[in-house]
Order: structure tokens, then C-alpha cells, then sequence
């Protein structure tokens, strides 16, 4: 069997050793793994060792061990068929219940002798059951299957939304200035998934807890990075805490032997509910200006047309289309200002056309220069 060239990532095909039944079959050639990671998998590969090999190896210890036993007894005129017997019955229960190590499925098992593990790179277990020399060896389990990680949420610390923002407008601010206050902090809940494998077995026994030292990597990441965003950009662009919690497990990778595949964040909202309700309005009531804009715009562009096409005044323009529209009662409407009271599209449009005619007026009034003849 022979990993493609895009697994181990060389120019050269890796060919593992004759036995070996790992099976990395959940790797596929669309995942983005360090070429490290490929490389310390394609390794994995060529040093396993099967089953059917410690167990041969167990065979032969045990029947050393048979001849040792014998020899012992015919020191001490004791051999005879029973005593033969019963100490190939000891040396067989010895080896079942005692010698025998299972290697659960996707893990790989690192032999140890009096606790202390062997080179690295020198030699792996496969899945299956393994003959350990015991009590002078023993055998530490690795998982390396792909797994995926939920984290408890947890809290980062966003700008508010506009936050600094004239602040950071002003060119002679200080970097002090344009830091948010407390009272512009929104704490966001956070809730995130991660896709990881251990690719270097020694490294990760190497660390206590090396899945838990990931967590922490990818939660501080996520955290610092947080404080230079406010949270509506951060809810709205999740990739900005991905991106920065990915580029920091990657940077780790070669510390932990552990490769980060995906990063997921499932959910993210602030902690406080009527924050997200504030959104939700800012929302609405952005769209509905837009709408109303867009009315107001083809309002204004009617009643143009209607005074140019019939040679009309604007004013007679805007009753005849407030008429048409059904938006103008039979009485006349004077429309003289508008502040920032909410009128609707046809008043809108009317001010603004009023606004314009009253414009040239004012433009061409002279005024006499005091002190004149």
C-alpha cells in the first residue's frame, strides 16, 4: 500500500511497512493539513507494528519461560507430568490475563519499559491486542482518530457598536483615546467546536492534558483577538475569531503534535438579550429609511414629470400627484418644513421640492450695502 503524494506531502511516494492496518481513510484531499501533520502520519505508518508480531514475540517469551520453570524443578527433583502442567497452566492464565494490552480502534499504543517510552519514531502498536512484557513493560495509549471538540461558552469582550469611532477619526488621537471604555465592553457568548487529530504520538504524551492545553489555546486566541471589534462585526463575521484561533493552534501544532482541521463557531450573541433586541430595531429601522429614501426618490421624480410634461407650477404638480395617489386630502396641504419629526414619502418628497423652489429665490435677493447712495 502507497500514500498519494498530496497525503505525505513529498514529492515521492511513502511506502509504510508490509503488515501495517492503520487506516487514516476519514483523511481527504480537499482537508488543509500542515505538511508536518502528513508527514508525521505517513511515519506512523512505516514504523506500526501489528498484533500477530507482539503476539509471536509473547509466544516465544512464554515458552522461554516454560523451559526456565522445568529446569527449576528438576533442580529441585520436583518435575514430573503434573508439575509440567501445572505451570504451563500458570504461564497461560499469566499471559491472557496479564500480558495481553488492547489498542482501541483509530488509537496507536507507544511501548514502555519500567515507564520509560521508546525513541521516537522507533516503533508503534496498531489497533488490535498487543503482548506486553508484564510488569517490566507496558503500553500507553494514543487516540488518534479525528474528533470533535464542543467547549463550554464562554465570554469575549467586544467594542460597542460606533465605539471610539469618532475617536479614531481624529488623527491626533492618542492610542489611549481610541480604546473603548468599560461602558462600551459587550460581553458575547461564544460557543465553539473544534475538528483536531494527533498526528505526533510522543509530542502529545510529551504534555499533560494536551487537549486541554488546545482548548485554552484556541479560547485565548478568540479572546484578545475580540477587543480590537465590535460586536456587531464580530457577529456578523464570524471568520475574524476563526481565522485568528486557527492561525494560532496551527502555530502550536509542532509543541502539542496535535493538527486542527476546522474551527467552528456554532453560536455567537451578546449575554445580555436586550442588546440583541437593540440590533434587531437598528435593523428594522435602517431598512425601513432605505425604503422610505427609495420612495421619497421616485415621489420627487413624478412630480418633476408632471410639471414638466403639462407645463404646470410644482406646487399644482405635487396635488395633482398626491391626488392620484390617494395621499393627499381634498384640502390643500402646505408643507413648509420638515425637522426631524418622521413625515411620510409624499410630505417628504413635497418638502424637499419646495425646499428647491424656494433655493433661487433667496440666491437672487439683493440686499442694499448699508451706507449707500
Amino acid at each position: 500500500m502507497k500514500l498519494p503524494n498530496w497525503f505525505t506531502g513529498s514529492s515521492s511516494p511513502v511506502t509504510p511497512g508490509k503488515h501495517c492496518k492503520m487506516d487514516f481513510s476519514g483523511m481527504k484531499r480537499g482537508d488543509k493539513i500542515p505538511r508536518k501533520a502528513k508527514i508525521g502520519l505517513a511515519k506512523v505508518q512505516e514504523i506500526a507494528c501489528t498484533p500477530l508480531e507482539t503476539l509471536i514475540q509473547g509466544v516465544i517469551v512464554n515458552i522461554g519461560l516454560f523451559v526456565l520453570f522445568c529446569l527449576a524443578l528438576g533442580l529441585f527433583s520436583k518435575l514430573n507430568w503434573g508439575t509440567a502442567f501445572a505451570s504451563a497452566m500458570l504461564l497461560a492464565l499469566y499471559f491472557y490475563y496479564l500480558c495481553l494490552e488492547d489498542v482501541s480502534i483509530g488509537s496507536v499504543g507507544i511501548p514502555t519499559i519500567f515507564e520509560k517510552r521508546n525513541t521516537p519514531w522507533e516503533k508503534v502498536l496498531t489497533e488490535g491486542k498487543h503482548w506486553k512484557f508484564y510488569p517490566f513493560s507496558d503500553i500507553a495509549i494514543v487516540n488518534m482518530k479525528e474528533q470533535t471538540k464542543s467547549l463550554e461558552a464562554f465570554s469575549v469582550n467586544a467594542a460597542n457598536s460606533g465605539a471610539g469611532k469618532k475617536k479614531e477619526q481624529d488623527k491626533t488621537a492618542t492610542p489611549a483615546d481610541t480604546t473603548p471604555d468599560k461602558k462600551d465592553i459587550v460581553r458575547l457568548r461564544v460557543e465553539v467546536s473544534i475538528q483536531f487529530f494527533v498526528w505526533d504520538p510522543w509530542r502529545c504524551l510529551s504534555i499533560e492534558n494536551a487537549e486541554e492545553a488546545l482548548v485554552n489555546i484556541v479560547k485565548d486566541s478568540m479572546i484578545t483577538v475580540s477587543q480590537s471589534y465590535d460586536d456587531t462585526e464580530l457577529m456578523q463575521n464570524k471568520d475574524l475569531l476563526i481565522r485568528a484561533a486557527q492561525k494560532a493552534a496551527d502555530k502550536e501544532s509542532d509543541h502539542l503534535g496535535i493538527c486542527v482541521k476546522k474551527i467552528l463557531i456554532k453560536k455567537i450573541e451578546p449575554w445580555n438579550p436586550k442588546i440583541l433586541d437593540a440590533h434587531e430595531r437598528i435593523g428594522i429601522e435602517t431598512l425601513r429609511a432605505i425604503g422610505d429614501g427609495i420612495v421619497t426618490s421616485n415621489n420627487i421624480n413624478r412630480i418633476k414629470n408632471y410639471s414638466a410634461d403639462l407645463g404646470i407650477p410644482v406646487a399644482e404638480a405635487i396635488k395633482l400627484h398626491g391626488n392620484a395617489q390617494g395621499l393627499m386630502p381634498r384640502q390643500e396641504i402646505m408643507v413648509t418644513e420638515v425637522g426631524d419629526a418622521p413625515v411620510n414619502s409624499f410630505i417628504g418628497a413635497a418638502a424637499v421640492l419646495r425646499s428647491e423652489q424656494a433655493k433661487p429665490a433667496q440666491t437672487h435677493e439683493e440686499k442694499k450695502p448699508e451706507g449707500g447712495e
